[in-house]
C-alpha cells in the first residue's frame, strides 16, 4: 500500500513520479501546489479500494484519471483552478470538463453529457456516480462520511490526519472509556421487528378501473417500506447519542428538559418503531404501552416515560444549532464541526441549568479560541465530548426533523387518497355515460373508415402517377446533365490547346525577337566576339523553358495555379537570360582591342626607339669608340624602354 521508493520531504518536490495513477490527488494532475493533504487522498481511496475490492477511480491517463473524478465528485471548485498550471488541458474556459459534450438547451440552460475514455470506456457527466453504490450500497454514515472527508478537492479543506483519527468511524472502533463500556453493558435499546405494512391504505378493493388509485397506494405502501427501514437504520445512531447523552448527565449531574420524554414518546410511536429503555429502567418497573398502547400501565407507565427521558426529544435550542447549518452532516468542514460542537455545547449547559457560554456567535476564530479558553473544566469537557460525536448529533438532530416531515407526508397521502377514493366513485358514473357517447362515436368512425378507404385508393392511384412524373423528370434532368459535361469538357479541350498556341507563339516571338537583338548587338567590331556567347545563353534558356513545361505537364496536376506557376517562372528564367546576355554584352565591349591601333602603337614605340638610338651615336663617335658607344646606346635605349613600360602598365 505504502510506496517509500516514491515519497519525499514536504519541503521538497518530485515533478516526475509522486503517486500511482489510481491514488494521485486532483492538485497533481492540475499541477498546483501539493503537500501532505495528497495522502490523505490516496487513503481514502485506497480504503474504498479494500472494501469493494476494485479500484475507485481507474483511470486510463491523467485526462481519464480526472474524468473519474469529475464523475464521482462533481466539478472542482474554481479556488483550486486558477492555481493550478495545467487546469487549461481538463477543464474549458467556460468551466466545463473537456471530456463532456455541452449542449444548449431552447430554454437556454446548458446540459452536460458525458464522453468516453481512450479504450471506449463510457465516463458519465459531472457527479453522476454514487459513492454508495459503488461502496457496494454501504449503509455506515460514518464510513461515507469518512471516504467524502478524504477525497475533498480543495487540499486545505481535506481532511488531516489527526481529524482522521477523532472521526467517529475510528472512534468507535477504538477501546472505550470503562464509565462508557458499563453503560454499553447495561444494554443499548433493541429494534424490533416493524409490522407488515396494510395492503391498502384506504382498505377498499381496487377494481380494474381504478389503476390510479392502485398506483398511489402502492406509491404510499412503498413509501412506509421505506420509512421504516430508515427508521430501522438510524435507531442505532439513536442509541448512541443516547448514551452519550446520559453519560453526559450522570458525569455532570445534570437533568432533561421537562418537554423531552412525551416528545420521545409521540415521536417514535407514530412510526410503529418502539425504542426501549435500558435494563437498569426496566428493572425498577415494568414498561407499558410500547407500540401505540393505552394508558394501562399503572406504575409501569410512569416508570418507562422516566426510563425514556434519558432518550429525550430535543427542543428548539437542539433544532435551530442544526438549522444554521449550511452544509450537509456528511461534509462538515473543520469550522462548521466546531461551531455546531459549541452550539450543542450551549443547548446542553442551557437545559442543565449550568453556565453557559456564547463561544459560536464569535465572529472571529481568534474570539472564539479565547471564549474556549475561558470555559470552566465541566463547560470544556461537555464541549469536547460533543466535539467528538458532533457527527451523531448531526445524522440524529436531523433524523429527527426528518421523522416529523415523513409524519406530516404520510397525513397528507391518508387526506388525498380518502379524497382519490370519493373520485373514483364519481369517475365510475361518469364511464357509464363516456360508453354510450362512445357507441354513437364508433358508428361514426366505422363511417369515416370507409370513406378513408376510398380515399386512399384515390391517393394512391394519385401518387403513383406524381411518382411516374417524378422518374421521367430525374431521367430527362439526368440526360441533360451528361450533355452539359461532354460541352464543357470539350470547351476545356479548347481552352487547353489555345493557351498551348498561344504560348508557343509567344515563345517563337520571344525568341525570334531575342536573336535579331543579339545579332544587332553583336554585328560590331567590338562586339563580335559576344555573339557566340549570346546565342549558347538563348539556348541554354531555350531548354530550361522546355524542362519546365515537361515538369508541369507531367508531375504536377493541371489547374490555373499551376498555370500561372508555370508562365511566372519561364519569365524569370528568361529574365535571367537576358541579364546575362547584356552584362557579356558590356563586358566584351569594354575590354574589346583593335590590333591595327596595337600595331600602329607598337610601330610608333619602335621609330621611336630607333630616332633615340640615332640621337646617341653621333656623340659616343666623338669621344669613344664604336664599341663603347654602342653599349652605352643601348643601357640608355633599354632604360626608356623600361620606363615607358611601367608608365604603359599603371596607366
Amino acid at each position: 500500500v505504502i510506496d517509500f521508493g516514491s515519497s519525499c520531504y514536504e519541503n521538497q518536490r518530485v515533478y516526475t513520479y509522486i503517486q500511482s495513477r489510481f491514488y494521485r490527488a486532483p492538485e497533481v494532475i492540475l499541477g498546483a501546489k501539493y503537500g501532505m493533504p495528497i495522502d490523505m487522498w490516496s487513503l481514502g481511496c485506497i480504503i474504498a479500494e479494500l472494501v469493494t475490492g476494485f479500484p475507485l477511480l481507474p483511470g486510463e491517463d491523467e485526462a481519464d484519471q480526472l474524468a473519474c473524478m469529475i464523475e464521482l465528485l462533481h466539478v472542482p471548485p474554481p479556488r483550486l483552478l486558477e492555481s493550478a498550471k495545467r487546469s487549461r488541458q481538463f477543464i474549458s474556459s467556460k468551466g466545463y470538463p473537456r471530456y463532456c459534450t455541452a449542449t444548449t438547451m431552447s430554454d437556454g440552460t446548458i446540459v452536460l453529457s458525458g464522453g468516453y475514455s481512450r479504450k471506449g470506456k463510457r465516463r458519465g457527466p459531472p457527479g453522476s456516480r454514487d459513492l454508495r453504490r459503488i461502496l457496494k450500497n454501504c449503509d455506515d454514515p460514518y464510513f461515507l462520511d469518512f471516504i467524502n472527508r478524504c477525497l475533498e478537492w480543495d487540499p486545505e479543506q481535506r481532511m488531516t490526519p489527526s481529524k482522521a483519527l477523532k472521526h467517529g468511524w475510528l472512534r468507535r472502533r477504538l477501546p472505550k472509556p470503562p464509565e462508557k463500556a458499563a453503560s454499553n453493558d447495561n444494554g443499548l435499546p433493541a429494534v424490533p421487528a416493524a409490522a407488515a405494512p396494510p395492503s391498502s391504505t384506504t382498505g377498499l378493493r381496487i377494481t380494474a378501473s381504478g389503476s390510479r388509485s392502485s398506483s398511489k397506494t402502492n406509491n404510499l405502501q412503498s413509501n412506509n417500506i421505506e420509512n421504516t427501514t430508515r427508521m430501522k437504520q438510524l435507531n442505532d445512531m439513536f442509541q448512541t447519542v443516547n448514551t452519550i447523552y446520559s453519560a453526559l448527565q450522570r458525569k455532570y449531574g445534570g437533568q432533561p428538559g421537562p418537554t423531552t420524554a412525551a416528545a420521545v414518546s409521540t415521536n417514535h410511536q407514530a412510526t410503529g418503531v418502539t425504542v426501549y429503555p435500558p435494563l437498569n429502567s426496566v428493572a425498577s418497573g415494568s414498561v407499558g404501552g410500547t407500540g401505540g398502547g393505552g394508558s394501562g400501565g399503572g406504575g409501569g407507565g410512569s416508570s418507562s416515560t422516566s426510563a425514556k427521558s434519558s432518550v429525550s426529544q430535543h427542543g428548539t435550542c437542539w433544532h435551530n444549532a442544526i438549522n444554521t447549518m449550511k452544509i450537509n452532516c456528511n461534509n462538515l468542514r473543520d469550522v462548521e464541526h466546531s461551531l455546531l460542537a459549541l452550539r450543542l455545547t450551549y443547548c446542553f449547559l442551557e437545559d442543565s441549568g449550568h453556565e453557559t457560554y456564547d463561544c459560536h456567535l464569535s465572529s472571529s476564530e481568534t474570539e472564539r479560541r479565547e471564549c474556549i479558553n475561558n470555559m470552566s473544566d465541566r463547560a470544556f469537557n461537555v464541549y469536547n465530548e460533543f466535539y467528538i460525536h458532533t457527527t451523531h448529533m448531526c445524522f440524529y438532530l436531523n433524523y429527527e426533523a426528518w421523522q416529523a416531515e415523513t409524519d406530516n407526508t404520510i397525513k397528507q397521502l391518508y387526506e388525498a387518497s380518502s379524497r382519490m377514493k370519493d373520485q373514483l366513485l364519481e369517475a365510475s358514473e361518469m364511464q357509464g355515460v363516456m360508453l354510450e357517447s362512445q357507441k354513437e362515436s364508433l358508428k361514426i368512425q366505422s363511417e369515416l373508415l370507409d370513406h378513408g378507404k376510398e380515399l386512399g385508393t384515390i391517393l394512391k392511384s394519385s401518387s403513383e402517377s406524381v411518382n411516374n412524373m417524378v422518374k421521367d423528370f430525374k431521367e430527362t434532368a439526368k440526360n441533360q446533365m451528361e450533355l452539359l459535361f461532354e460541352i464543357f469538357s470539350y470547351l476545356r479541350t479548347f481552352q487547353n490547346w489555345i493557351i498551348g498556341e498561344v504560348s508557343w507563339f509567344q515563345s517563337i516571338m520571344y525568341y525570334t525577337v531575342s536573336c535579331i537583338l543579339c545579332a544587332l548587338f553583336s554585328s560590331s567590331k567590338r562586339t563580335v566576339d559576344a555573339r557566340i556567347t549570346l546565342f549558347t545563353i538563348l539556348s541554354m534558356n531555350v531548354i530550361v523553358e522546355r524542362m519546365l513545361v515537361q515538369y508541369y505537364g507531367n508531375s504536377i496536376p493541371h489547374s490555373d495555379d499551376s498555370k500561372e506557376n508555370l508562365i511566372s517562372t519561364t519569365w524569370m528564367y528568361r529574365k535571367i537570360a537576358l541579364t546575362l546576355c547584356i552584362i557579356t554584352l558590356f563586358y566584351i565591349y569594354y575590354n574589346y582591342k583593335d590590333e591595327q591601333v596595337e600595331n600602329y602603337k607598337v610601330l610608333k614605340r619602335i621609330e621611336h626607339q630607333l630616332n633615340s638610338i640615332q640621337e646617341v651615336t653621333p656623340i659616343c663617335t666623338t669621344d669613344h669608340s664604336p664599341r663603347c658607344s654602342t653599349r652605352l646606346a643601348l643601357k640608355r635605349l633599354q632604360s626608356q624602354l623600361n620606363k615607358q613600360n611601367k608608365m604603359e602598365n599603371f596607366s
